[in-house]
């Protein structure tokens, strides 16, 4: 159960990298092409990239500690 969890842990903060890496791109377009609801989804894609890689690594061991203790 443990590497299944590492495997959804590496996963999801290589989803949440890729996210921000766009959400940087999606703002950069709106700011140069003056398409401020661009740039607004981009903020809006980065703040949850950042929430994301933050919860990730508090909910994956809390949840191991869960399975841990139940067998």
């Amino acid at each position: 159960m443990g590497l299944i969890l590492a495997y959804i842990k590496w996963g999801s903060l290589i989803v949440c990298g890729a996210i921000g890496l766009a959400s940087c791109g999606a703002m950069a377009w709106g700011k140069f092409s003056d398409r401020p609801e661009a740039s607004h989804m981009g903020r809006r894609g980065l703040l949850g990239a950042f929430l994301g890689a933050v919860a990730t690594p508090i909910v994956i061991p809390a949840l191991n500690t869960v399975f841990t203790a139940a067998s």
